[in-house]
């Protein structure tokens, strides 16, 4: 299943968005599952991949390399991994993958907290529907 309940979304049609587009269904709690996040992740690759690409030209037109198409590279191809390796241990990395934005996306509540006061909603709402992504990725227990 890729999205809940009536709403879904072909996994093509979601191939041919961009990830802030599918970072938003996964905000509003609409992206599930493995096959969908395999998706996220595989967008997310070919688009560091354009920014490598991007970078090389930009850094050979003015004569020098870019670092920042390196690292680029090496996180599409982090995430391409991810998207093959289907064990258990690639089940983990997709979780942990997961918490690191859910742990970035704190950190940011936490700052914009004490910058303006308050609780912000949107940032917890955004760290609820991570979190359920990655419980939308283990197995259902029996």
């Amino acid at each position: 299943m890729n999205l809940v309940g009536e709403d879904t979304i072909p996994l093509d049609k979601m191939r041919n968005m961009n990830r802030f587009e599918l970072e938003g269904l996964i905000s509003k709690g609409l992206l599930r599952g493995s096959e969908a996040f395999d998706v996220y992740l595989e967008v997310s690759a070919k688009e560091a991949l354009e920014k490598a690409e991007e970078l090389d030209k930009l850094g050979s037109d003015l004569g020098i390399s870019s670092n920042q198409a390196m690292i680029n590279r090496f996180y599409a191809e982090s995430l391409e991994r991810l998207v093959r390796d289907k064990s258990e241990e690639g089940l983990q990395l997709r979780v942990a993958f997961i918490h690191n934005r859910v742990q970035s996306l704190e950190r940011i509540g936490s700052k914009l907290s004490s910058e303006h006061g308050g609780n912000i909603d949107i940032i917890d709402e955004e760290v609820s529907a991570w979190q359920e992504l990655a419980r939308s990725l283990l197995p259902e227990k029996e």
